[in-house]
């Protein structure tokens, strides 16, 4: 049976500084609602895109792991520079959940508090990982649908004063609204 596996990632959130002013790598907060979504984009999942925001198809990269490949199929972002943005990838393979992130992370820069947890996301078995490069937080989840898909979702540039109020939600609501 071919399987989906789809990773979102917020990548990039400058910390500034330690302790309670950093942002909590696991923060949840207001899912805001849906003004679009990814059908534009991306095929064989979809994920839900707050007004403002908008999703187009970016030109081509590409990712990959031991078992699977990625191939860059959409951008999600308002063309603010510091609000961040999410880029999501498709790809195939068979590969477990845990084993897209540990392979994403590790293809990375030099990284440190790497913690992935198992997840429903979507109603679809998965992972999700929090991680910091340097003065950046990051984190990503992904679930396997039940196409041939792999989908990376790597929010670059937001800052820490964007991270809660900007990226996190748009984040919170992909994770929320994926379905196939």
């Amino acid at each position: 049976m071919r399987a989906a596996v789809v990773v979102l990632s917020v990548v990039g959130v400058v910390l500034a500084g330690c302790g309670s002013d950093s942002p909590d790598p696991w923060a949840e907060g207001d899912v805001p609602a849906a003004g679009g979504n990814t059908e534009s984009c991306l095929s064989g999942a979809v994920l839900d895109v707050p007004a403002g925001w908008q999703a187009k198809r970016p030109e081509s990269s590409s990712a990959s792991g031991k078992d699977f490949r990625l191939d860059l199929e959409c951008e999600i972002g308002t063309g603010t520079f510091s609000d961040g943005e999410l880029k999501v990838y498709k790809g195939s393979g068979d590969p477990e959940p845990r084993e897209v992130l540990r392979d994403t992370i590790d293809a990375g820069y030099e990284h440190t508090d790497v913690d992935i947890r198992d997840a429903t996301i979507g109603g679809f078995p998965g992972a999700e990982a929090t991680w910091r490069v340097g003065d950046y937080i990051d984190r990503a989840f992904v679930v396997r649908t039940g196409a041939n898909l792999a989908v990376l979702v790597l929010v670059d540039r937001a800052d820490q004063d964007n991270y809660e109020k900007s990226i996190l939600p748009v984040y919170l609501l992909a994770k929320k609204s994926i379905r196939s």
